[in-house]
C-alpha cells in the first residue's frame, strides 16, 4: 500500500512539473511577443539609443518580475527551470512569429506617425504656437503693469 502511495506522489509531481514547464514556455511566448512589438514601435517612432537601452532595461525588469511572481505562485519557490523554460517559450516565439510581429508593429506606428504629421500634428502644432502667442502677450503686459506700478 505504501509503495503504491508513493508511485501516485511521484506520477503527481512529475505531472506537477510538466504542467509548469508548459506554463512557463506559455508565459515566455507572450513576453516574446511583447518584446516584438516593443522592438517594432522602437523603430517605427525611430527612438534613439538612450530609449532603446532604457526600454530593453525594463522589459527586462519585467521579465524578471514575472519569472518571480510565476515561480513562487506556480512552486512555492526561485526555479532555475522556470527561467529556462521561459526563455525557451520567448526563442521560440522569435524564431516562428517574432519577424512578422516585429514588421507589422513597425508598419503600424510608421503609419500612425506620417498620419499624425500630415493631419492632427499640425493641428496640435498650430494650437501650441496659438497658446505660446498669448502666452507671450500675456508676460509682457504683466511685465509693463509691473514697470509702471514700480515707477509710480
Amino acid at each position: 500500500m505504501r509503495l503504491m502511495t508513493g508511485v501516485l506522489r511521484l506520477n503527481e509531481l512529475l505531472y506537477r512539473g510538466r504542467e509548469v514547464f508548459s506554463l512557463a514556455c506559455i508565459l515566455g511566448i507572450a513576453l516574446g511577443a511583447v518584446y516584438d512589438l516593443l522592438r517594432g514601435i522602437r523603430r517605427g517612432l525611430r527612438a534613439g539609443r538612450i530609449a532603446e537601452n532604457l526600454g530593453d532595461f525594463f522589459f527586462a525588469l519585467l521579465f524578471f518580475f514575472c519569472w518571480f511572481l510565476f515561480s513562487v505562485a506556480q512552486t512555492g519557490s526561485l526555479r532555475l527551470f522556470t527561467l529556462a523554460s521561459m526563455l525557451l517559450g520567448a526563442a521560440a516565439e522569435r524564431s516562428t512569429a517574432g519577424r512578422g510581429i516585429v514588421f507589422l508593429s513597425e508598419r503600424l506606428f510608421r503609419a500612425v506617425r506620417y498620419l499624425w504629421s500630415r493631419t492632427l500634428g499640425k493641428a496640435v502644432g498650430k494650437i501650441k504656437q496659438k497658446m505660446i502667442t498669448e502666452f507671450v502677450k500675456c508676460a509682457t503686459k504683466l511685465k509693463k503693469e509691473k514697470k509702471i506700478g514700480k515707477n509710480t
